[in-house]
């Protein structure tokens, strides 16, 4: 995996590239399932989709990215944490992006890092957490990789229902994971 990721950042200039939405992959772009979803949300995911990458900043659903190896988590000698580093350019694109509107937020903890927001700029930030209850006590944990899967059929259900995502929310069902987020925003 190193000498793949190595040899594909080593490459980026001038490499192919994919459309974001084909060029991400893993448990989450799985279970989201692009390729699958109704035409209609497909030819309109552009206004509703932005992704946070470690090399790009924010990119949209079909900008052209090479493949390449860097995580928001990173620490470059030179420019510190990426997260750190992108955030005045995130936070700035994204209010101008989604200036007015609702605004959900899925994003693993370590690309929440990577903006800002300024909650007078939307209609509503809402930050969504996936939750575990622990059968025993009953208490209710948040879960990071096991949810994964599940936070890709969160996004799918949030695209495909369309309306005020405060309703969509609170509409999803998973056998094993709970929505928890404040529909009043941040």
């Amino acid at each position: 995996h190193l000498d793949r990721a190595r040899e594909a950042n080593r490459t980026l200039v001038g490499s192919p590239t994919l459309p974001a939405q084909q060029r991400y992959t893993g448990v989450v772009w799985d279970h989201l399932d692009p390729a699958t979803l109704p035409t209609k949300v497909r030819n309109r995911i552009g206004e509703h989709v932005a992704v946070i990458s470690g090399l790009h900043g924010i990119v949209s659903w079909t900008d052209p990215i090479p493949d390449y190896r860097l995580k928001m988590g990173a620490r470059l000698a030179t420019l510190g944490m990426l997260a750190t580093w992108w955030r005045p350019a995130v936070t700035q694109a994204i209010q101008h992006w989604a200036s007015g509107r609702v605004l959900v937020d899925l994003l693993p903890q370590e690309h929440r890092k990577a903006w800002s927001p300024e909650p007078a700029a939307f209609a509503a930030v809402i930050r969504v957490d996936l939750v575990e209850h622990d059968t025993t006590t009953g208490a209710a944990r948040v879960v990071g990789h096991d949810a994964k899967a599940a936070k890709g059929l969160l996004a799918r259900h949030l695209l495909v229902s369309g309306g005020d995502p405060r309703e969509v929310l609170s509409t999803w069902t998973h056998p094993r994971f709970s929505v928890r987020f404040d529909p009043t925003g941040l």
